[in-house]
């Protein structure tokens, strides 16, 4: 069944989230990430997978990653799912 197959997938990422992200925080239209140190890019990839509307871009270095988003209310929305899916 190709729905297994996309939640078994599914829950693999959120685990790599659950384990990595150190912190997240919104600054205006921006949302920083913490990972643990070399899973930035790893982090940056799943993060990608998810298909967050209204991302502009994202950079990431060794173990952190800014989220560029189209306005403020976006990254908030963003935290929130994230912290969500960290949290839970």
């Amino acid at each position: 069944n190709k729905y297994v197959k996309y939640w078994k997938k599914m829950s693999k990422y959120i685990f790599l989230l659950k384990e990595s992200v150190i912190s997240l925080k919104t600054v205006k239209n921006f949302l920083v990430v913490r990972t643990l140190k070399v899973m930035a890019s790893s982090i940056c990839s799943v993060i990608d997978k998810f298909n967050v509307d209204d991302v502009m871009g994202c950079v990431n270095g060794d173990d952190t990653i800014l989220i560029i988003f189209s306005n403020n209310e976006e990254s908030e929305y963003a935290l929130n799912k994230l912290e969500n899916i960290i949290n839970t």
